[in-house]
């Protein structure tokens, strides 16, 4: 999975008709964020034993934590990075920080990812915002 190609995937060019490499670089990263805001509300909203080929793929199911909910954030927030760091090659240097909980949002998490792009723009950090909702469905955002 390290070797995989950076950009969007193929399926995602051709939606948008740049298949060809004349794309500015402003454009590409705006294209690459854009796919990775895709692929991580894909695979934070996958929970582990879900793909038979990978069940290790997604994240762990949070219901069965009992701890108190400092450690529950903590072990969320390590969760959520070491599934990045493994299943989104595009991404390196992740950082997951918990971000205190709105006193009108009952039940959710929500955490401030940041990271570098491994490749094309190595240089580039990227910002994401993601929100773990009582349900257990994730939104991610840039």
């Amino acid at each position: 999975m390290k070797n995989a190609h950076i950009g969007p995937s193929i399926l995602q060019r051709m939606r948008s008709g740049a298949l060809h490499s004349d794309i500015s670089p402003e454009d590409e990263s705006t294209v690459i964020r854009g796919s990775i805001v895709e692929h991580l509300q894909k695979l934070l909203n996958v929970r582990h034993g879900s793909v038979l080929i990978c069940p290790e793929y997604g994240l762990p199911d949070f219901n069965d934590i009992t701890h108190s909910h400092m450690n529950a954030v903590l072990q969320i927030s390590q969760a959520i990075r070491k599934c990045i760091e493994e299943y989104e090659p595009r991404l390196r240097d992740v950082c997951v920080v918990p971000v205190a909980e709105n006193a009108g949002v009952a039940a959710c998490f929500k955490f401030d990812i940041t990271a570098h792009l491994s490749q094309r723009h190595p240089s580039m950090a990227v910002w994401f915002e993601t929100i773990l909702e009582a349900d257990g469905k994730a939104l991610v955002r840039s």
